[in-house]
């Protein structure tokens, strides 16, 4: 992390600029719900002036398009530029005098490696926030607070910062939590050294929802975007918040049939089996099961399988039949959420709003400034998701709004 930032600034008058949370709060914020919300923490130890420029470089990374320089590969640990092999001059021929130069041609910056690299750099930071990297928190941390020991959130900081800056969604709606004084499920320390900035907050978030999927991280930074918006409270931002509104619907939408898409590819299809597969076959259907080996596909999806003990054969559907370590069975898995593969449950993309809701204060909206067709028609779907949902007094109440406006 340190070779990565080349210079350290030693301004006195940008050191009086340091902003913790807790003197930052009450002069950026400007959402009383959120601001009630927030838990007001203090920070055990002012930050040094590099650790402030270190994090303020960081947090610069994040909301601009990553810039690759392959100078930055081949820097010391300090930053400083390695030296580099030249060709000595020489007027006579001297083959001693000259070094061989292997020059590769730089690696092809593709838009699947940049995704790649901020998943990467997003491990790194959900990993050094769960304490996997005890090694890398220094002597002064570990004597300062207990609570400090557990992990290095400089180095939560960095990787979030590089990967946002990548575009990767989870990172950018994780940092747009916590300049919005929320919690993440990335590390419990960040608000402690991050200051509450609302405005970074919402070019994160935007970030986000320009980003690639998947859409249901989209759809919670829909959320936290039409719950900032609407704690500014501001003349003139009804067409923004509806613009919003009408996004985060359509991307909670999309994070439904990206969720059926995912769990039918984890449910065996009706020809799971190849011929030659070895299974255990359910006999005659009594419900005891023996080796045998399918020899052949029907037309219906069945499978006519031979017994291992004595030879004969039986046609019997793909529930009748169990798979064997080995098999051969085909089966198209889906890649593992980080979640899945790092044993961690990301509060992050938790919705702060039901669609419902949503279209609710969508039709609000709509019937405000004339649309009221638009408007009716929205009350009458919350009303109906509100009802399947349990919430019969909003069903209600939207129903009769949908009424009212269609008369």
């Amino acid at each position: 992390r340190k070779s990565v930032f080349q210079s350290v600034k030693s301004d006195e008058k940008s050191n009086t600029l340091r902003r913790s949370n807790v003197s930052f709060l009450a002069d950026t914020i400007t959402s009383p719900s959120i601001h009630q919300s927030m838990s007001k923490v203090a920070m055990s130890s002012r930050p040094s002036n590099s650790e402030m420029d270190e994090m303020t470089e960081c947090l610069s990374l994040a909301t601009i398009d990553s810039d690759f320089d392959f100078n930055a590969f081949n820097r010391l640990q300090s930053g400083d530029l390695r030296e580099s092999h030249k060709v000595m001059s020489n007027p006579r021929p001297n083959l001693r005098g000259t070094v061989m130069i292997s020059r590769r041609k730089p690696m092809s910056i593709t838009d699947a490696l940049k995704v790649n690299l901020g998943k990467v750099h997003y491990h790194l930071a959900l990993l050094h926030g769960m304490g996997r990297f005890p090694e890398i928190v220094t002597e002064n941390e570990t004597k300062e607070t207990s609570e400090c020991s557990s992990h290095d959130v400089s180095s939560v900081l960095f990787h979030l910062c590089h990967a946002a800056s990548l575009q990767h969604g989870s990172a950018c709606l994780s940092l747009a939590r916590v300049r919005a004084g929320l919690k993440t499920s990335v590390s419990t320390l960040l608000q402690k050294i991050v200051p509450v900035d609302f405005e970074e907050s919402k070019a994160l978030l935007r970030r986000t929802l320009d980003g690639p999927p998947p859409s249901v991280v989209k759809a919670a930074a829909g959320c936290l975007m039409v719950q900032i918006l609407e704690d500014e409270s501001n003349e003139g931002m009804d067409d923004q918040i509806s613009k919003v509104i009408e996004e985060t619907l359509l991307y909670m939408e999309e994070a439904k049939n990206e969720h059926l898409a995912k769990k039918s590819l984890s449910r065996p299809s009706e020809n799971t089996f190849e011929i030659g597969s070895k299974v255990e076959a359910n006999y005659c259907l009594e419900g005891t099961f023996y080796p045998a080996r399918v020899v052949k596909i029907e037309g219906d999806g069945t499978f006519v399988v031979e017994y291992d003990d004595d030879g004969s054969t039986e046609t019997l559907s793909n529930e009748n039949i169990k798979c064997v370590e080995g098999s051969g069975v085909v089966k198209e898995q889906t890649p593992l959420s980080d979640g899945d593969a790092l044993g961690l449950d990301n509060l992050d993309e938790k919705y702060l709003f039901k669609d419902y809701q949503l279209e609710a204060q969508l039709a609000e909206l709509k019937a405000k400034h004339g649309a009221k067709q638009d408007a009716s028609e929205l009350y009458q779907s919350a009303a109906d998701k509100a009802m399947n949902d349990g919430k019969m007094q909003s069903a209600a109440k939207w129903s009769n709004l949908s009424c009212q406006l269609s008369n």
